[in-house]
């Protein structure tokens, strides 16, 4: 079994975190994924991150060797980032905006309505719309994608 400081220097250097919108509900309200993805053209490590936390690989034709991308989902994103967390050097940031959306994600949205988003915790009452906290987190996370690494914003 690998390391989680392997997994996590794996995953700095080979790896990407995202919150993806989903297609519209049937009534028009849109959604995200909190999604995780590992490309390699080795397959072993990504055979082994997926033995521990789940999750889906692909096979993509490349110029000279087939990639592999192993797909982290949801749950098993979350399980994988928060295993990783305290060990990431380059994508700590992009990996703290994902868990605190997947931690705002997970109150019931009867709750969403009426906590107040501040980092981690909800507290009594809410300040803003869930949809706007779900924008600011996935814009927070594109200005660390497009910073690419550890600096603050």
């Amino acid at each position: 079994m690998l390391s989680l400081e392997y997994n996590a220097g794996f995953f700095d250097g080979e790896g990407c975190v995202a919150i993806c919108a989903r297609k519209p509900h049937a009534r028009g309200q849109q959604s995200t994924n909190l999604d995780v993805r590992v490309a390699n053209t080795e397959i072993p490590v990504l055979l082994e991150i997926q033995a521990v936390f789940g999750g889906a690989i692909r096979t993509l034709k490349g110029h000279h060797k087939p990639v592999y991308v192993l797909h982290l989902r949801e749950a098993a994103a979350a399980r994988f980032l928060q295993a990783i967390a305290p060990h990431s050097v380059v994508k700590s940031e992009q990996i703290q905006v994902a868990l605190e959306y997947w931690a705002f994600k997970q109150a019931p949205k009867s709750e969403r309505c009426y906590m107040k988003y501040n980092g981690n915790s909800p507290g009594a009452q809410m300040t803003k719309k869930p949809e706007t906290i779900e924008k600011e987190l996935n814009f927070n996370m594109a200005l660390h994608v497009l910073k690419g690494s550890s600096s603050s914003v």
